[in-house]
C-alpha cells in the first residue's frame, strides 16, 4: 500500500501553557497590588486628623547655613477650603515677642527653646500666640533650604525618610502630600511680610525690625484667618481666670486675628485651674470655631445658656491657670 507523505497529519506545536501562567500570575499580582494600595491611601486620608475640613499651619525651621544654630523661619498655609498653599517668609532680623522669653530676633527663637528642651510642640503654640496664627505642625530641617523649594515631595520625604523631621504623624503628612499634589502653580503662593509693617530700630549694635502690632495683626488676619470662623461669626466673651495679667488680651488678640467675633475681655478674681468653654447650645458644638476654642483650651465645650446669656455672646471662654502657664510661664 502506498502511503501519501504529503497528506499526513503533521504534528501540532505544543502549546506554552507555562508562560501563559506566568503571565497571568503577574496581570492578578498587579491587579492586587493596585487595589491594595487604594484601598491603603483610602484608610490612611480616614484616620488622619487633618480631613481638609479647616486649613493647616506649619512652622517651617531650617538653619541659616550649615551647622548654624541660628535658623529661617517660615509660615505655611495650607487651605482646603480656598485650596490654595501660601508661603510667608519670616525676616531673620524681625523682633518677635515670647511671653517665655521676652523679644528675640526669629533666627534665635528656635534655638533659645532647644536649649530649654522645649517640644517643637511647644515652639509652635508660643510662635502661634506670637504671629497670630493657628500653627499645629512644624517641619524641622537640619540643613538650609529655600522656602519656594516647598512642595508635595516635602510631605512625601517627611513621611518616608523622616527628612525633614515632623511633628505631624505618618496619615496627617501623607494627607497633606496627597491635597498639595492636586495644587495648580496658580494656587501655590509665597509672600514677603510687606515693609511697611516694619520699623527698622538699633539693638545691641544690630539692625532689628519691629513690627507695627495692630498692622501685622490686621495682614496675619486677612492671611490666615480660617475662612470658616469667620463665617460662622460665633460670638465670644473671653474671661481671664488664670490670676495672670494680660492673659485675657493675650487671647482675646489671638482669637480675633484667626477669625473669632470678639464682644469683650474682662478678668475675674476667681482663678480656676482648667480653662472652661461654655456655648449657649448644642448646635454649636460642630462648629469650626468650637472646634478651635476646644484645641487651644484643651477642654471640651459645655452647654451653658444662662452663662453666655449674661455676657450676650455665643460662647465663653474662662482662660484657666494651667493654659495660661503654657504660654506666661
Amino acid at each position: 500500500m502506498d502511503i501519501d507523505f504529503h497528506n499526513a497529519r503533521k504534528p501540532q506545536p505544543k502549546k506554552n501553557t507555562g508562560l501563559a501562567r506566568i503571565g497571568l500570575f503577574f496581570m492578578i499580582l498587579i491587579f492586587v497590588t493596585i487595589c491594595s494600595l487604594v484601598i491603603t491611601c483610602i484608610l490612611l486620608l480616614r484616620i488622619s486628623s487633618w480631613r481638609r475640613d479647616r486649613p493647616l499651619g506649619i512652622l517651617v525651621v531650617s538653619p541659616t547655613q550649615e551647622k548654624s544654630i541660628r535658623t529661617h523661619l517660615g509660615l505655611l498655609w495650607i487651605d482646603p477650603l480656598t485650596h490654595k498653599m501660601t508661603l510667608v517668609d519670616i525676616p531673620d532680623s524681625m523682633a518677635v515677642e515670647t511671653i517665655a522669653y521676652g523679644t528675640h530676633t526669629a533666627d534665635t527663637l528656635y534655638g533659645i527653646f532647644s536649649i530649654d528642651h522645649k517640644s517643637v510642640t511647644v515652639f509652635a503654640k508660643a510662635l502661634s500666640f506670637a504671629f497670630g496664627i493657628d500653627l499645629r505642625a512644624v517641619l524641622v530641617y537640619e540643613h538650609p533650604i529655600k522656602l519656594t523649594d516647598l512642595n508635595e515631595w516635602t510631605f512625601w520625604n517627611a513621611a518616608f525618610f523622616r527628612s525633614p523631621r515632623a511633628s505631624l504623624r505618618f496619615p496627617e503628612l501623607f494627607s497633606v502630600f496627597w491635597f498639595t499634589h492636586s495644587l495648580g502653580s496658580s494656587e501655590r503662593e509665597t509672600l514677603a511680610l510687606p515693609e511697611r509693617l516694619f520699623s527698622l530700630q538699633q539693638s545691641d549694635g544690630q539692625q532689628i525690625m519691629v513690627a507695627d502690632k495692630v498692622s501685622l495683626d490686621r495682614f496675619m488676619s486677612k492671611t490666615f484667618a480660617n475662612p470658616a470662623i469667620v463665617t460662622e461669626n460665633v460670638s465670644l466673651s473671653v474671661i481671664n481666670s488664670s490670676g495672670l495679667a494680660h492673659t485675657g488680651a493675650l487671647f482675646g488678640r489671638f482669637f480675633t486675628t484667626n477669625g473669632c467675633f470678639l464682644l469683650s475681655v474682662d478678668d475675674t478674681s476667681e482663678v480656676k485651674d482648667d480653662s472652661q468653654l461654655l456655648i449657649s447650645s448644642e448646635k454649636l458644638r460642630s462648629t469650626k470655631t468650637v472646634e478651635f476654642l476646644e484645641y487651644y483650651l484643651q477642654t471640651k465645650a459645655t452647654v451653658d445658656a444662662n452663662t453666655t446669656a449674661g455676657y450676650r455672646s455665643d460662647a465663653v471662654v474662662f482662660i484657666g491657670k494651667k493654659q495660661a502657664m503654657e504660654i506666661t510661664p
